[in-house]
């Protein structure tokens, strides 16, 4: 059992290896949700909304971006999202676009104000090795017929020596830290295997040893055992410390998964409602 333990102790580094090198984590909105992201707001006239398709194309994907917020909107008003039409308002440098959708209930049309805050997409392969894209995007959407007060989004990225400190404490946090939580999660229970397994290799080495020191029939045996054990055991802390050099490196190297900060916009409000001449909107700045 001994000779084969260091075989196995090297396949499952390669392993760990390549389920690091494989690790897709998803954005904070996409991985918590609506309701988490909907806690940022800074008032309530819109919500945010996070939709996931999937294709074997993620250009079709892209192109037909905007499907599942109409078919969302379509399921609640009771319309095809055939019907529905849809322009964008600029709003300026840096800035997202707004999106007026027009939606032609009987009786009265409605109009809802949508903005795409981010997107993200992924791939992975079925059986046949196929690719399969996931495609993820967070809206924040209106009332219908609302006065729409969006707030200001931004992207941000987590600290990189923060992440390396953190991962420097205990190994895979960093990586946690940074939105990578499957990567941490496997350099974390990685840590904790091998460290239990290192800490059973030396108890039974010293039980061993103890048997050789009250035996005197076989001490031999019992020093081989002793010696075959510590070894194990020093190798699986060598396995442990390359996991925790590692873990520190990958922290700092790699970019953190973005996060979305929601503020107010700064000296002002843009305040946008569906228009009352026309089809357009009216833009009304609050200082």
């Amino acid at each position: 059992m001994r000779s084969s333990c260091p075989k196995l102790l090297l396949f499952a580094f390669f392993l760990l290896g390549n389920l690091c090198a494989k690790a897709t984590s998803l954005p904070e909105w996409a991985r918590k949700g609506e309701s988490y992201m909907n806690r940022k707001r800074t008032n309530t006239s819109y919500s945010f909304k996070v939709f996931k398709t999937e294709d074997s194309s993620l250009t079709r994907l892209q192109e037909g971006r905007f499907y599942p917020l109409l078919k969302d909107l379509g399921d609640q008003c009771g319309i095809s999202p055939d019907m529905m039409v849809l322009d964008s308002l600029s709003n300026g440098p840096g800035e997202p676009f707004t999106y007026r959708i027009l939606l032609p209930r009987p009786g009265y049309p409605a109009t809802v104000l949508a903005q795409r805050v981010d997107v993200f997409s992924t791939v992975d392969y079925n059986v046949e090795r196929d690719p399969v894209f996931e495609y993820y995007q967070l809206y924040a959407v209106s009332e219908i017929n609302g006065v729409a007060v969006f707030d200001h989004f931004e992207k941000g990225e987590r600290s990189k020596a923060t992440a390396a400190l953190l991962s420097a404490v205990a190994p895979g946090v960093g990586q946690i830290y940074k939105g990578h939580t499957f990567k941490g999660g496997v350099i974390l229970g990685s840590e904790i295997a091998l460290g239990v397994t290192a800490v059973t290799f030396h108890a039974r080495s010293l039980y061993y040893q103890k048997r050789k020191e009250e035996d005197t029939l076989a001490p031999e045996s019992f020093h081989s055992e002793e010696i075959g054990l510590r070894r194990l055991r020093n190798i699986t802390l060598g396995a442990m410390a390359g996991i925790w050099a590692f873990g520190i490196y990958d922290a700092f190297a790699k970019e953190s998964m973005p996060t979305i900060s929601v503020s107010a916009p700064q000296g002002g409000q843009l305040t946008l409602s569906p228009s009352s001449v026309g089809a357009g909107l009216t833009l009304v700045y609050h200082f």
